[in-house]
């Protein structure tokens, strides 16, 4: 687990091999964008994603294992304006 998407793309820059992450539970902060109900990201992490994307890294937002799993796709992070 870590606290942000800028930890994991160190990780894999590090050589760990990450092929998918369910993000969840960002807190929300002034400035900060809701991307789910659980999740609001910054622009430093909105980066990170793409670098995430970039890296093969599929990632899902799912808040709770009862929940559906929804993707964090290019889609998805295109559509979010700060």
């Amino acid at each position: 687990m870590v606290s942000n998407p800028s930890d994991i793309v160190r990780l894999i820059e590090g050589g760990v091999n990450i092929k998918n992450v369910n993000v969840g539970g960002m807190t929300f902060r002034e400035g900060d964008k809701l991307i789910s109900q659980a999740v609001a990201i910054n622009q430093t992490d909105l980066a990170a994603f793409y670098k995430l994307l970039e890296l093969g890294v599929d990632m899902s937002l799912q808040q709770v294992a009862a929940n559906k799993k929804e993707p964090l796709d290019k889609a998805r992070l295109d559509a979010i304006k700060f």
